[in-house]
């Protein structure tokens, strides 16, 4: 009769390459892979260089979500050699707590030590929705992810006017106008592109700095 090993003994055996920044790493490569064919099926598309009689479909969102993924891998491949992080993880015998279980990238980030600038954060806003809902449903299962829904303008003039209100407005603030969350993710692969591109290199080098110093676990 064949013996497997107990669900607790096969945890304990893999304790070892959780700590294993090279299986993080290459995680976060294959999601960025992923996410990379989807940009240039996306780019194809718009070029119209796609093979003929290929299917319509839009890319952007699961692009966006498989960015999302590679950088919380990245990003949680730090917590193992954190010893502030590393004691919450194991708090739960049998079961990772603590930040390892969040998917706010803003968050994330700083934990690590990244600062970014407002533009950026919009970028990693877009990509964590991407990641927990948008790139998968076709709605958010809680209805506090629904975007905020204007009563109709009563004509196109009006709808204008009201415009004009806002971007005056946001002029004599100082406070430039961005672009609408939601709206962004019914518009193509943009600025989070780059974003995504700049923290992976910069995520990737830190891990780098971990090996050179890590202790045999």
């Amino acid at each position: 009769m064949k013996k497997y090993l107990s669900n607790s003994e096969y945890w304990q055996s893999e304790l070892h390459y959780m700590h294993d920044v090279e299986v993080w790493k290459a995680k976060a490569i294959e999601l960025k892979l992923g996410a990379d064919l989807f940009v240039q099926r996306e780019q194809d598309a718009l070029m119209d260089k796609l093979p003929k009689g290929s299917k319509a479909f839009f890319p952007a969102n699961m692009a966006r979500m498989l960015m999302a993924y590679a950088l919380e891998n990245l990003i949680k491949a730090h917590f193992f050699h954190d010893n502030e992080q590393r004691k919450k993880l194991f708090t739960i015998k049998g079961n990772l707590k603590g930040a390892i279980q969040w998917h706010k990238l803003n968050r994330l980030v700083v934990l690590v030590g990244i600062e970014l600038d407002d533009s950026e954060k919009d970028d990693l806003e877009l990509l964590e929705m991407c990641s927990v809902w948008k790139g998968r449903y076709p709605f958010p299962i809680n209805e506090s992810k629904l975007p905020r829904k204007r009563r109709p303008m009563a004509s196109r003039e009006a709808l204008f006017k009201r415009r004009i209100k806002e971007i005056d407005k946001a002029m004599e603030e100082g406070k430039p106008l961005r672009a609408d969350l939601w709206d962004r993710t019914h518009t193509s692969i943009g600025t989070e592109y780059d974003t995504f591109n700049k923290l992976f290199d910069l995520l990737c080098e830190q891990l780098e700095s971990i090996e050179k110093k890590a202790v045999p676990c």
